[in-house]
């Protein structure tokens, strides 16, 4: 009985962590009472079974996260910074011209009255620039250089995304997989127990030897439940190697 109450405190103990750890996620936290609030879940938690298919979830993973997106949007603008100190190495021919009105007069109001198209002002040209030296081919070859990094980079973060997308896929399978044991384990203790049960009645098993099949059967219990959540988990991690958390 001591090693019970024992393992009853422990449990109660982690019961109420894990009952302030809900309240801290569901918001419950900004009214003090709550925190002495009482929880009791009023169904059993359950599984989504849903499809999960390795070729679906990599093409949202590339349509969706935002790292990559981020990516690709980088080497864009590489490409863009390129072309910008490419243009800069070229020589250029430049239009300049201007057009103007004047006035003369003894003081400023007077030149100013004065202004009138009979004195017009223009210039026109042609302004030719030769870029000397080399300053904007190394620009240009350092736009390059940094593009090369940049898509490699990319790359990498396509293998990181396809690695980890693959692993929450498999994932899932196993946990599916865990799932469906833990609940066959949880039928045949039930049906284990309900038979000790009835050999207890009849004086063919000690209490001791009852107390020990319960055990089995709340671990089994127990298992089944962890398996559930693990499952869960498995899910959410899908969601997340998509980026596709916040639509689900």
């Amino acid at each position: 009985m001591a090693q019970r109450r024992k393992a009853l405190i422990s449990s109660e103990s982690a019961m109420e962590k894990a009952s302030d750890t809900l309240k801290l996620l569901v918001n419950l936290v900004e009214d003090p009472s709550w925190w002495n609030a009482r929880i009791e879940p009023v169904d059993r938690p359950g599984i989504e079974m849903r499809s999960v298919e390795l070729a679906s979830c990599l093409t949202n993973a590339f349509r969706c996260r935002p790292d990559y997106q981020a990516k690709r949007l980088e080497m864009d603008l590489r490409d863009i910074q390129i072309d910008v100190a490419r243009n800069a190495a070229y020589p250029a021919v430049d239009l300049v011209g201007s057009y103007g009105l004047s006035g003369i007069g003894t003081d400023s109001a007077d030149a100013w009255s004065r202004i009138g198209s009979d004195r017009p002002e223009w210039m026109a040209g042609v302004r030719v620039s030769i870029p000397l030296g080399n300053p904007d081919s190394a620009r240009r070859d350092q736009k390059e250089m940094e593009k090369e990094q940049a898509l490699l980079e990319l790359k990498r973060l396509e293998q990181n995304i396809i690695l980890e997308v693959r692993d929450s896929v498999r994932e899932v399978d196993i946990q599916y997989r865990q799932v469906e044991a833990a609940r066959l384990a949880l039928d045949k203790e039930t049906e284990n127990y309900k038979a000790q049960e009835e050999r207890y009645r009849g004086g063919q098993v000690s209490t001791h030897d009852l107390i020990d099949y319960q055990d089995r059967l709340a671990a089994a219990e127990a298992d089944h439940l962890k398996a559930i959540a693990d499952c869960q988990t498995a899910l959410v991690n899908v969601a997340r190697a998509e980026g596709t958390t916040l639509t689900r």
